[in-house]
């Protein structure tokens, strides 16, 4: 990583985006890395056609982790379930704008982790295609 993306992502460490927590919330996941300490919570609000009207989380971790799922939520707000439901591995690569040593993948991805398994219960409690 260059110098120039190191201090991005600590930034985002220091000021991350969307770290709130939700007054009014149609679901939340929590994610835990055991291997670096990570710890977050999602909470998601629904529009009525599906699309994610707002997003937060709380929680702690490491500076990859943090700027990781700033940029992840940054990136799914306003977007329709089933756009949100193809994310995967390659998607948070893009979103990231790099790739990370295989150790630190986990914290890459905790945003992920999160978000997917959120999205697809709420997707299979209401029984809607959101198509």
């Amino acid at each position: 990583m260059d110098e120039l993306y190191k201090e991005f992502i600590l930034e985002l460490n220091r000021r991350p985006l969307h770290k709130k927590v939700l007054s009014d919330f149609d679901i939340k996941q929590r994610a835990i890395n055991k291997s670096c300490g990570d710890d977050i919570v999602i909470q998601i609000k629904f529009d009525q056609s599906g699309r994610i009207a707002e997003i937060g989380y709380q929680g702690q971790g490491c500076a990859i982790s943090q700027a990781a799922v700033s940029l992840l939520l940054d990136d799914v707000l306003g977007k329709n379930i089933n756009e949100v439901i193809k994310y995967d591995d390659k998607k948070m690569i893009e979103i990231f704008s790099t790739d990370v040593i295989y150790s630190r993948r986990k914290c890459l991805l905790i945003g992920l982790n999160a978000l997917l398994p959120a999205i697809q219960s709420y997707k299979n409690k209401n029984l809607i295609s959101y198509e």
